[in-house]
């Protein structure tokens, strides 16, 4: 507890907070693009994908939610503070990787 009656966590959480939020910001849109890219052509369009990427999004902020909550309570868990950014991260690199090593069923519109 500091002088002025905050727990010394709220202060790391804050800190922290400043350089993982803004990686959050740029790794969503990715992991959205990569979800996006992961469907082929269909006359129905692309609902899967939005909605996965609509899904994740929202999981992955009630995971800043609860990180938050956890490190305002204990200071010792401020590293906790990045784990939303780097989930996104390696979801938006698997999802690339896949992208780029799934065999495809058509190209250029014959199939393989």
């Amino acid at each position: 507890m500091s002088r002025d009656g905050v727990k010394r966590g709220v202060y790391l959480f804050e800190g922290h907070n400043r350089f993982a939020e803004p990686i959050f910001a740029a790794a969503l849109p990715v992991l959205a693009i990569a979800l996006l890219m992961l469907g082929s052509f269909s006359r129905l369009g692309l609902w899967r994908q939005i909605l996965a990427a609509v899904f994740l999004a929202i999981l992955l902020k009630l995971t800043s939610n609860v990180v938050e909550n956890t490190v305002r309570g204990s200071a010792d868990l401020w590293p906790l503070t990045y784990l939303p950014a780097a989930l996104t991260m390696v979801m938006a690199a698997l999802a690339l990787s896949w992208n780029a090593y799934a065999p495809r069923k058509f190209i250029r519109g014959v199939a393989a």
